[in-house]
């Protein structure tokens, strides 16, 4: 139950135990890192110097070994700090997510809801993925799962130079729906499905999953503003999406500070997308910011638990 989502009475059990604890085993890994690091800028330092001394053109080979070990080298520092504070992460999400009865995995499987997603061409192109901190069980008499998605495209030119670019990062919310429904509705941002291409007016139709949609409208001025719907079935679309949902979803992507939210209905659920910035960082190694991260984490989640209630309000 949300109502027991409470940052005191989380600090007040065995979370809070724990993160007392551990708070030495941190300073101390902490320290260690940064030792590293130090011993790094000691080496590499003057490595840099001698390697642009005679300027880049001249440095070859040796150049690009330098910065090889150079990131190696940043990589065994930031390990010990990397590996803490992932503890730390999971142990406060798993409490999080104990409180209110449903589980916590740092992995675990991203289908269905990828895949549903993929399908219906509602994410962008990539060649990447990664999925992480997965929550999953009843919410209000509904299932409820949520995990995070960064997606990107990595991409390599004549010249063997390789670039990699952030195309998605956000939650991926997968909720089951309380009243039955048949056919496939697409709720996204206005101006999402132009004619041609980026301009023009809005499509009259998509095709999706093998499927066609066709354009429902809304007699609301504000829903048609923020959004555009498609759907198989006009008339389960107006029962499923009321304009009301507007002023609840403009509400999640302000408190996230994300944008570009989009809805999927199908298969008896509702598949949410929200691209924001990265997400349920509750870990650290500075034991005086437990508290702050636990709240951020927990305004995130309960944020996201509600979304997936009201979706379901009559």
């Amino acid at each position: 139950m949300l109502e027991n989502l409470d940052v005191d009475r989380l600090l007040q059990g065995p979370l809070g135990d724990y993160l007392e604890q551990s708070k030495d085993e941190r300073a101390a890994v902490a320290r260690k890192s940064n030792r590293r690091f130090i011993a790094l800028a000691v080496f590499f330092l003057p490595l840099l110097v001698y390697l642009f001394r005679d300027g880049f053109p001249d440095i070859g080979f040796l150049f690009f070994l330098g910065m090889a070990a150079l990131f190696g080298g940043v990589a065994w520092a930031g390990w010990p700090r990397w590996k803490a504070t992932q503890a730390v992460k999971i142990e406060i999400n798993s409490a999080i997510a104990e409180a209110i009865g449903i589980t916590y995995r740092h992995q675990d499987n991203p289908a269905p809801a990828y895949h549903l997603l993929h399908l219906h061409k509602m994410l962008p192109s990539h060649n990447r993925q990664k999925f992480e901190d997965f929550w999953e069980g009843d919410v209000a008499g509904n299932h409820f799962r949520l995990y995070e998605a960064h997606l990107e495209h990595h991409s390599t030119d004549s010249k063997g130079r390789s670039r990699t670019v952030t195309k998605f990062r956000g939650p991926f919310l997968q909720i089951g729906y309380g009243e039955e429904f048949t056919g496939t509705t697409i709720l996204k941002r206005a101006g999402s499905s132009k004619r041609f291409g980026f301009f023009g007016g809005r499509k009259e139709e998509i095709s999706a999953a093998g499927k066609d949609l066709a354009a429902v409208d809304m007699v609301h001025p504000e829903f048609e503003d923020a959004f555009e719907i498609y759907s198989t079935d006009k008339v389960e679309a107006h029962r499923l999406v009321h304009p009301r949902y507007v002023e609840r979803l403009i509400e999640i992507e302000r408190s996230f500070k994300g944008k570009g939210l989009s809805a999927l209905f199908c298969d008896g659920h509702v598949t949410v997308l929200l691209r924001s910035n990265n997400m349920f960082e509750s870990g650290t190694l500075n034991a005086s910011k437990d508290r702050e991260k636990l709240e951020t984490t927990v305004e995130q989640f309960r944020s996201l638990a509600n979304l997936a209630i009201a979706l379901n309000e009559n």
